[in-house]
């Protein structure tokens, strides 16, 4: 899984070419992926340093970007139990998973992919992908005006789909992010880009 995901990161037109295959084979994962992720306290750690070290603090909408079952947006929704939280996913089972807990029912789930978000330009405040291939020009696209677009990788180079900073800040650069940042815990790794 990781070679092709590098390769659909550093060739973003084979991403169009095997979101089908991706999106069965975490259909397929979706009964386990709970149990699979069920020690979430890496994550949780590095998405609230990174968030204390962006600043974000209150932000009217937000997007988790490849949320599987809805690990993200739980604890999104709870760090900001005043915004719209947004969460999609490229597997139908993954959401209807998600969309079955009772905690994440204040979360408006879809069957997206991240390429091609359903969202009109400038709608979010914050977009996170935890765990999952940057789409930095969709997300660049979605975001308002001073709004971050957050990708972490909690466990480095362990991690299945993983892309380290010295990979996902040039992307970020490239597609016109005013501001790049990153951070590490551990052996994991985060990186940011505002609009």
């Amino acid at each position: 899984m990781r070679v092709l995901t590098r390769l659909e990161g550093r060739v973003p037109a084979l991403h169009a070419l095997l979101t089908r295959s991706h999106a069965r084979r975490f259909d397929a994962l979706a009964p386990k992926w709970d149990t699979i992720r069920s020690d979430v306290a890496e994550s949780r750690g590095m998405l609230d340093a990174a968030l204390d070290a962006l600043g974000v603090i209150a932000p009217a909408r937000v997007l988790d970007v490849g949320t599987g079952t809805g690990q993200a947006a739980g604890m999104l929704a709870q760090r900001f139990p005043d915004a719209q939280i947004d969460a999609v996913d490229a597997s139908a089972r993954m959401v209807e998973l998600a969309r079955a807990k009772p905690e994440l029912a204040r979360v408006r789930f879809d069957v997206a992919d991240g390429g091609r978000l359903p969202y009109a330009d400038a709608t979010f405040d914050l977009a996170v992908s935890l765990l999952v291939q940057p789409f930095e020009r969709e997300l660049h696209r979605v975001l308002a005006p001073g709004g971050w677009a957050l990708f972490c990788y909690p466990m480095g180079p362990g991690t299945p789909i993983w892309f380290p900073t010295a990979l996902v800040a040039p992307r970020l650069e490239r597609a016109h992010f005013a501001e790049v940042r990153s951070g590490t815990i551990g052996s994991g790794e985060w990186t940011a880009g505002r609009v």
